[in-house]
């Protein structure tokens, strides 16, 4: 009966050490299950981590874009209004010196059209018919009012507000 039960007391001794193995086999595949868990979350945090910093990035870029595209127009657009701006100054500078052009021409015109009529004036002292008198009298006359007219329409040409730069 010792050895009887020394037997069964030997048989629960490696049952209870093979029931001891195989709960320290299965805590260990139980940790080793959770290991690799940690490391799967670990590596998903990871890539969240990358993936949001990415989208940040993005959305920097992105904003950065817009406000650059938002310089960029407001700049070109202000370049284009002041060369706008200094076109009409040119146009109107070119205006204003066809007008001091005209000036003097008509200076030149109506001055060299006076001294035609005054010399004639002083010439008709020497006419000795008084009919060719007469008639170089009315010519002058004429001569003269066309004179005025050119002058007037050039002036008033000149003087009239309702006139552009085109």
């Amino acid at each position: 009966k010792n050895e009887l039960a020394a037997l069964q007391v030997e048989y629960e001794t490696e049952k209870t050490q093979r029931l001891l193995a195989e709960e320290r086999e299965r805590a260990a595949r139980e940790e080793k299950k959770n290991s690799q868990n940690q490391l799967v979350l670990e590596s998903r945090k990871k890539w969240l981590f990358i993936v949001v910093a990415l989208a940040l990035g993005l959305a920097g870029i992105a904003i950065w874009v817009y406000r650059f595209q938002k310089i960029k127009r407001r700049n070109e657009k202000r370049e284009y209004e002041l060369n706008k701006q200094l076109e009409t100054v040119v146009l109107e500078k070119g205006f204003a010196e066809e007008k001091i052009r005209i000036a003097r021409e008509l200076h030149d015109n109506i001055g060299s059209h006076l001294t035609f009529i005054i010399s004639s004036l002083d010439n008709l002292g020497y006419e000795k018919n008084p009919d060719a008198k007469l008639d170089k009298i009315g010519d002058l006359s004429n001569f003269g009012r066309l004179t005025m007219k050119d002058l007037r329409d050039t002036i008033w040409a000149m003087n009239h507000d309702g006139g552009t730069i085109e």
